[in-house]
């Protein structure tokens, strides 16, 4: 097994580089990284994309349906 290659690939996990970033607006990502001595990208790149979903637009939708059912008596046809 050549230099700095793991016999596992829970090994070569472990010993993972973590990094983290945050994005407010939807945008274009590129990732960029190094092959090391080996140019024959034998090494690979994992990625764990994760959505978090936004709390102001779920506290939007609860306080428009709140204000749906408040109003939703008051539209109705009254008997002349």
């Amino acid at each position: 097994m050549a230099p700095g290659r793991w016999a596992t690939p829970e090994l070569a996990f472990a010993s993972a580089i973590e990094a983290s970033f945050d994005l407010y607006e939807p945008e274009t990502v590129r990732f960029y990284f190094v092959d090391g001595e080996f140019p024959d990208n034998q090494e690979g790149v994992s990625f764990e994309i994760v959505l978090v979903p936004e709390p102001g637009r779920a506290v939007l939708v609860l306080v428009g349906a709140l204000a749906l059912a408040a109003v939703h008596p008051l539209l109705r046809p009254r008997p002349a």
